[in-house]
Formats: structure tokens, C-alpha cells, sequence
């Protein structure tokens, strides 16, 4: 038989038919489908499984895609890889939402439902290092450090038995430091405080968990006012306050000490913020659309010097925004990659570059983020002679050539 198991892939090309399969092999056929040359591709990637073939048009390459969601490019004479690893390659199970920003180098890490922990270059756009979890993961963060990643357990399948646990890692050589569990549902959102001795786990359950950052990892206190998953966390400059938001597009806040509740939301409203990952709050107001075209923010950064944030939305959209945003000033722009769901948007810790993960397409963009010494929309809403026609178009950021300083995103890949 042509193979063991599935046959996943064949494509027709001029010298001859290629055919991939379950059984993890590529075979060549004539043109009259008499058997060629079978190449074993067990050894290639993480999960090799051939999903796709195609024979370039001088009938000397393969180009082969795998479950493992990797593309080798192949010899059709020896089956060899070509350049000695996947020219492309991401996250190839379920969803992927646990992105997190190396605070001192240019890299990043992310995790995803396929149980893997993966650490990319920034500056070479290449994979680093790719290392097993026990189960799928949601949820990443580095200290303020940089010496210490942690994670948190869980895709809320409920199917492991670590759903909710979080573990602590060395960054150097990626060993367990520590591991427990308090929650029982998946771990959504994880955060070191700035000063390092706190860090916060997001819960489907609900519930945000307070622990110690130091060698017993102790847990702080639990934060009960939601009512439903909540979804992102921030602490405060001075790492005394934190703020968070839910699946319910509630938006409360607690003291990061203790974790009780703060009551009264305006008493928040001056507090500086280390980071802006919660998509509602007393700055970001604005971000949110007012389209009414079925659009809603999904993920949110600011950039370090406090001009602008990032966003995306469930449509794949990735906005650059002014900062900050109150409601009625959303100025923005507007660039496209993702097919729907943005799960998280993060700026490097130069603000160089913006990366952003798609939730169900798998897909890790990385953009660059520079500044153009134009004219600033901001100054320009101000000119009394604008039509407010035209005053609500640059709003919208709908057909502006912006006329002093503003933030832009450019897909560098395109």
C-alpha cells in the first residue's frame, strides 16, 4: 500500500506526483503512479505527522507541513532537509494565549494549549529553545529580573490533573524552581509586581491568587469580587495596587498586599500603572469601540513612554493608539495579519518591536514600532478651522495622513 495509515497530502507536478501521510512519510510517484522514492520524516520536528506536500516546479524540492505545524523544505533526490531545520514553525494545538516580554533582552516567550514553552529571538526572528510542559498553558510572565519565567497550568478542558497549578522556572537552564496549586480551573493572566516580591495568578475560577515571590512562594491572599474568568491583571508603579478585568467586562481593583477589595474605584483614578494589559481603565476608556460592528478589544499594551498603547480585537485587527484615550478621542491606525482572535499584544522592552498572538490561528507576528516625524493628529484635532466631519474622521482613524509626532506599526515581513 501507498501508506501506512491516512493519506493527509498529494500534489501533481511536473515530474511526478508526491503523496504525505499519517505514517509520517513522503512518497514520490510517476506520473503514472508507479512507486518512487519514500522518505522517513519520523526524525523532523515535533510532531511529523505530514499535513501538506508540494514539489517545486524543476522537480529537485519538497516543501512538507506537519501536524507539528513546522514547514521543512526537502531533497526530492535523498529526502535530506535543506537547511537543517523548519523554515517556519509556531504552536500547533488548540489555542495559543500565554505570551510574555523578556524585560532586558530582545526575546520573548510563549505557550500554548500544545504544552510547549517556547523562547524566540527578536532580533533573528528564530526559535531560541522549545522545551515539554506537563499540559497546556495559557499563562507566562518573567520577573522584573529576568531570572525567573513563570507559568501558569491549564486550557480549561479540565482534563490534567495540574489544571490551575502554576510552576516557577529558572531562566537560565529552564529547571522547576517550584510548583503547587490552589486553583482548580486554568491559569489566565500571570504578573510579578515591579519590585519583584509578588506576583498574581488570573484564574477561570474566577478567583486571583496572591503569592510571595520569595523562597517558599506562600500564598498571600485570594481575590474573590469577580464572578466570572478573570482574563487580565496589572499591578501599580509602587506595587501596593492591582487592577484586573473579566469575561463579564468587569473592571476592579484590590490592594496587591493583601488582596482585599478597593471599593471605591475613584479613589484609583490617579494611581500610575507598570503596565496596561487590563483592556478597560480610567485611561483606556476610549480603546474599547464605539463602532458598534460587533468588534471588542481583546488585548492591550502601552508602550514605555506612556505616548501609546497596542491593541487587538477579536476581528485580528492591530491598532496603534494615542495615549492616553479617554472616551471620544480614539485616535488611531489600523494594520492587518491575524483572521480573528488577538489573545495578547506585548511591546519589547525597547519598544523596538510589537509582538501579538492569534488565539485560534496560531500565528506569532512580530512588528516593528517606529516613530515618524510627521504632524500629531492630536495637535491637529485642536485647529478651529476643521469641519467636524473631518475632526470625526481623524478621530476614527479613518483616511488620515497625519500632518506631527505620531506612533506607527509596520509589518516588517511584508
Amino acid at each position: 500500500c501507498a501508506h501506512t495509515g491516512s493519506v493527509n497530502a498529494l500534489h501533481s507536478a511536473p515530474y511526478g506526483v508526491v503523496s504525505g501521510g499519517k505514517d509520517k512519510k513522503i512518497r514520490l510517484w510517476t506520473l503514472r503512479m508507479e512507486p518512487g522514492a519514500v522518505f522517513d520524516m519520523s526524525a523532523y520536528g515535533s510532531n511529523p505527522s505530514i499535513r501538506c506536500v508540494r514539489m517545486n516546479t524543476d522537480g529537485t524540492k519538497i516543501l512538507a507541513g506537519t501536524k507539528g505545524c513546522e514547514i521543512f523544505e526537502v531533497s526530492a533526490a535523498d529526502g535530506s532537509d535543506v537547511h537543517g531545520g523548519p523554515i517556519t514553525m509556531s504552536h500547533f494545538k488548540g489555542e495559543l494565549r500565554g505570551l510574555a516580554m523578556h524585560p532586558l533582552k530582545p526575546e520573548f516567550i510563549t505557550t500554548g494549549d500544545d504544552a510547549t514553552i517556547r523562547i524566540w529571538d527578536l532580533e533573528t526572528r528564530t526559535l531560541i529553545q522549545m522545551d515539554k510542559l506537563p499540559t497546556a498553558s495559557r499563562a507566562v510572565a518573567y520577573s522584573p529580573d529576568g531570572e525567573l519565567i513563570l507559568i501558569g497550568l491549564g486550557d480549561g478542558s479540565g482534563d490534567s490533573q495540574l489544571e490551575g497549578a502554576f510552576r516557577v522556572l529558572n531562566e537560565a537552564d529552564m529547571t522547576a524552581v517550584y510548583e503547587a496549586r490552589d486553583a482548580q480551573s486554568a491559569i489566565m493572566d500571570a504578573k510579578f509586581s515591579p519590585d519583584g516580591e509578588t506576583f498574581a495568578l488570573a484564574c477561570m475560577d474566577s478567583v486571583i491568587y496572591l503569592y510571595s515571590s520569595d523562597e517558599d512562594f506562600q500564598l498571600l491572599g485570594r481575590c474573590k469580587k469577580h464572578e466570572d474568568p478573570v482574563l487580565h491583571i496589572d499591578f501599580s508603579d509602587d506595587s501596593k495596587w492591582m487592577q484586573s478585568d473579566c469575561a463579564g467586562h468587569k473592571h476592579l481593583f484590590y490592594n496587591a498586599e493583601t488582596g482585599q477589595y478597593q471599593s471605591n474605584p475613584s479613589a484609583m483614578r490617579d494611581v500610575n500603572w507598570a503596565t496596561q494589559t487590563c483592556t478597560y481603565g480610567w485611561h483606556t476608556f476610549g480603546i474599547n469601540s464605539e463602532d458598534n460592528d460587533g468588534s471588542q478589544i481583546t488585548a492591550v499594551d502601552r508602550s514605555e513612554a506612556g505616548t501609546s498603547y497596542v491593541s487587538g480585537d477579536n476581528f485580528g485587527n492591530v491598532k496603534v493608539i494615542q495615549a492616553p484615550c479617554p472616551v471620544g478621542h480614539r485616535l488611531y491606525h489600523n494594520y492587518r495579519g491575524h483572521s480573528n482572535n488577538i489573545s495578547s499584544i506585548r511591546f519589547d522592552f525597547e519598544n523596538k518591536n510589537v509582538v501579538s498572538i492569534g488565539a485560534d490561528d496560531g500565528c506569532i507576528f512580530q512588528w516593528t514600532h517606529h516613530l515618524d516625524r510627521e504632524k500629531d493628529v492630536a495637535d491637529a484635532l485642536d485647529d478651529d478651522n476643521l469641519s467636524d466631519g473631518v475632526r470625526e474622521e481623524m478621530r476614527d482613524g479613518v483616511d488620515v495622513e497625519p500632518a506631527v509626532e505620531r506612533e506607527a506599526v509596520v509589518d516588517e515581513n511584508r
